[in-house]
C-alpha cells in the first residue's frame, strides 16, 4: 500500500543499513515525482484551473501533503479516515 511504501521509502533514505547502490537507485529517483507534479501544475495553470505559484513549489506542497497524511495514517494504532480529497484539491485548484 501507498503508506507502506512511504514508510518503507523514509526509512531506506535515513538508513545506513540500505546497500549504497540501492541509495543511489532512491537518490536517482526521488525527483520524478516532483518534477511530473510540477509539470501537471504548470500545464493547468495554463489552462487557468490551478492557483498560481511556482510549479516546482506546488510539486512539493502536494507531495508533502500526501506523504505527510500516509505517515500519519501508518503511525497510528487504529487507521483513521483521511481527509476529503477535496480538501486537498482546494489547496491547487481554481
Amino acid at each position: 500500500s501507498f503508506r507502506q511504501t512511504c514508510r518503507l521509502i523514509t526509512q531506506a533514505m535515513n538508513s545506513t543499513a540500505i546497500p549504497e547502490k540501492a541509495q543511489r537507485i532512491l537518490e536517482e529517483k526521488r525527483e520524478i515525482p516532483y518534477q511530473v507534479f510540477a509539470e501537471i501544475m504548470e500545464q493547468g495553470q495554463k489552462e487557468n484551473s490551478v492557483v498560481e505559484g511556482d510549479p516546482y513549489d506546488l510539486a512539493v506542497l502536494f507531495w508533502s501533503t500526501i506523504n505527510g497524511l500516509a505517515i500519519y495514517n501508518a503511525t497510528r494504532l487504529e487507521p483513521r479516515p483521511l481527509p476529503e480529497k477535496a480538501h486537498v484539491a482546494s489547496i491547487f485548484l481554481k
